[in-house]
């Protein structure tokens, strides 16, 4: 901030004039003045680029948004609120994140060795963004504060994808096209290309109150007699429950008998299902993805390893309201072929 001039008096004019200088160098991404990184900008860039601008901007705005958050919470006028692990969760962004955007101010030359480091893909810190990015889906409970401040983040890569695009204009249109719709779906959350905006016809099940549920599939029976269900994600990415039924009964000369082929599947998928996790989350664990189906909480697996396995039935059982079976048809019973 520019020192005043100490002879003639420094009046509440000044001050106010000082004041507003430095909250539009702060907002609009400035730093105070440093000969080094400004020297280093100029031989690169010739002048300060949009991406390392939008970084600075970027730190400077998640406090900011935290901050307001966090009073929209505690506003007795407010239409919502969050829960309390997110209301911390903002205090701490807020606390930490205010910390980060005075460095940002004061330090320069920090935060242009982060840009240069990113800008000239080094695996370390494109690494270290990446997993920045998994910090607000971690931190936070709500699906519009996970989305909002990775939002914030996704600000720099935006501005840096700009760029390019400006720069390479003599390059193909196809090959421009693709970092603008990465931008549109990025400042988008939740961006979905038409005609699927309206949903996908069959990601719906309408369920009819009544005194008895039935459900139907593939179980599978171990040598103590003890069934359960087959779940349908061992064959991802076919996961949707029905479509591998539907695609068998047309294709089952071509695939060969039913039975040989569940078991190579269950036992591929057995490890994972019995530590608890669907076959997709082989690597990640529960940071992986979720599934885009129902099955999302697996029956415990650890008595039903494959060469226990001595059955495998299709079939429609029938519920009453109290969770008691009350009927169950067998419309198919499949060998069960050992390795």
């Amino acid at each position: 901030m520019p020192q005043p001039d100490l002879q003639r008096g420094f009046s509440p004019g000044d001050f106010a004039r000082e004041l507003l200088s430095f909250i539009r160098r702060f907002i609009g991404g400035s730093t105070v003045p440093d000969a080094v990184s400004d020297r280093i900008v100029s031989d690169r860039f010739v002048s300060m680029p949009l991406a390392l601008r939008m970084l600075r901007i970027a730190l400077r705005a998640i406090p900011f948004a935290a901050a307001c958050l966090l009073l929209l919470d505690v506003s007795r006028y407010t239409p919502f609120h969050f829960s309390r692990p997110d209301h911390y969760a903002l205090l701490w962004v807020f606390l930490a994140g205010a910390v980060v955007a005075l460095v940002s101010f004061w330090a320069p030359r920090l935060t242009l060795g982060a840009f240069l480091a990113l800008w000239d893909l080094r695996i370390a810190c494109l690494v270290g963004y990446l997993l920045l990015l998994l910090v607000p889906p971690l931190l936070f409970e709500a699906v519009f504060l996970r989305r909002l401040f990775d939002g914030i983040l996704l600000l720099p890569l935006l501005a840096a994808v700009w760029m390019q695009y400006r720069r390479n204009v003599a390059a193909p249109w196809l090959a421009r096209a693709f970092p603008v719709a990465f931008m549109v779906m990025a400042v988008v959350p939740g961006f979905i290309l038409p005609p699927y905006y309206q949903g996908i016809a069959g990601w719906t099940t309408s369920i009819t109150l009544g005194d008895t549920v039935t459900l139907f599939g593939y179980q599978l029976e171990n040598d103590a007699g003890e069934r359960i269900w087959l779940t349908h994600t061992i064959f991802a990415p076919v996961t949707q429950a029905g479509r591998f039924a539907f695609a068998w009964e047309s294709r089952e000369a071509e695939i060969g008998p039913i039975g040989p082929f569940i078991m190579k599947a269950y036992r591929r998928t057995y490890p994972w299902l019995k530590a608890g996790y669907m076959p997709h989350q082989r690597y990640l664990g529960q940071l992986a993805y979720a599934s885009s189906t129902y099955a999302t909480n697996l029956p415990d697996h650890s008595n039903f390893p494959p060469e226990r396995i001595v059955r495998i039935q299709k079939v429609e059982l029938t519920y009453d309201r109290a969770g008691k079976v009350v009927r169950r048809d067998v419309y198919g019973d499949y060998e069960v072929p050992r390795p």
